[in-house]
């Protein structure tokens, strides 16, 4: 039987899209929480707006801490259960992992676990979004893992060797990798905007507590909201882009996630360079390094979740008539044979006199 190995690094790697799920949904419900009014100003001398329901920050981490450890544990359990029943393939533990998101997510709103509670009618939305994240955190951990072959103890012969290949491969076209390579512009925008954001959050002691816990909020809220913007506006764009980088590489037989990431970084230059007229900077640098860096983290985040499959056979050749059968070089095919249709053009030609002028 060929399953899905236990790997505990692979686990902790998979379950890193729902951790930053978990931590952009609590920093966005509780900034959607604070009273309305203008965003604060930093500073000493700044008056800070009152916070008439602040969360404690135990209780944000406890509340993130149960979310993630439910989402690990239902997945834990479910592929241990898959592993059982001898089920290996990649659909399969995308479906284990949207299902261990969609469990934990209704069990925290049975033990209400949440530093803040969702508005009414939105509570059956808000697990789509989980769900969704569980569909990429199967398959990261499914390409993460690696497969494995055991002995099935119902078994009377003993299973037979994984066999080995050393064929001709290339990079599979899979949809899900390039679901989850689409996503990375976005991420790169929190990336790139949480430094900056931070910078405006004020020194402890030099403003007062709401001041400083307003500032941190608004601090995190901000790039989540950008990112999540970004995701929504940059996620076709960036599944295009994503499958030209593939097309790229299979065309110049690559398979090496180096070579993904390369042809990631050229593509985002080329598409930095397309977009010269319509840039604000005057440097071209300053927009082609970025576009560089997320092109290769498209190529790169691709190529490790694709995987690779052997270079299929040639198409089959449908033939109606076997003389057709012949190789390029044949005589055959330099020279065409000919076919008298008509009896008369067999026979010699009479010349006829010309009849004097």
């Amino acid at each position: 039987m060929v399953v899905v190995r236990t790997v505990p690094r692979a686990f902790a790697v998979a379950l890193l899209p729902l951790a930053f799920l978990h931590a952009a949904v609590l920093v966005m419900t509780v900034v959607g929480a604070m009273p309305e009014g203008p965003i604060p100003s930093f500073g000493a001398g700044a008056a800070a707006r009152p916070l008439t329901r602040v969360v404690a920050p135990d209780a944000l981490l406890i509340s993130f801490a149960v979310r993630l450890g439910l989402d690990g544990l239902f997945f834990l359990v479910l592929h241990l259960r898959a592993r059982a029943l001898a089920i290996g393939s990649r659909g399969a533990y995308a479906a284990i992992g949207g299902a261990a998101a969609l469990l934990a997510y209704a069990v925290t709103r049975e033990i209400d676990v949440g530093a803040v509670d969702l508005p009414a009618g939105i509570v059956l939305t808000a697990g789509v979004l989980p769900g969704l994240v569980g569909l990429i955190t199967g398959l990261v951990y499914w390409q993460t893992a690696g497969l494995e072959s055991i002995a099935d103890p119902t078994a009377e012969v003993a299973a037979a060797p994984m066999r080995r290949y050393d064929g001709p491969i290339q990079v599979r076209t899979s949809f899900g990798a390039m679901g989850v390579a689409a996503i990375v512009p976005g991420l790169a925008m929190f990336v790139l905007a949480l430094p900056l954001m931070m910078l405006g959050v004020p020194i402890m002691g030099s403003a007062g507590e709401a001041d400083l816990q307003q500032g941190l909020l608004f601090a995190l809220a901000v790039p989540v909201q950008m990112m999540l913007v970004a995701l929504l506006v940059t996620a076709i764009p960036g599944a295009l882009f994503g499958l030209a980088v593939h097309g790229l590489a299979r065309s110049m037989k690559r398979t090496r996630t180096l070579d993904y990431v390369g042809c990631g970084a050229a593509g985002g230059i080329a598409v930095a360079v397309a977009l010269a007229p319509f840039n604000p900077f005057t440097m071209l640098g300053l927009l082609a390094v970025p576009m560089a860096l997320v092109g290769a983290a498209v190529g790169g985040t691709y190529r490790l979740l694709a995987g690779i499959e052997p270079l299929p056979l040639p198409e089959p050749v449908r033939v109606s008539d076997l003389d057709t059968l012949v190789p390029q070089d044949h005589p055959a095919r330099s020279s065409h044979q000919v076919i008298v249709t008509d009896p008369r053009a067999s026979r010699p030609r009479v010349a006829c006199p010309r009849r004097p002028g």
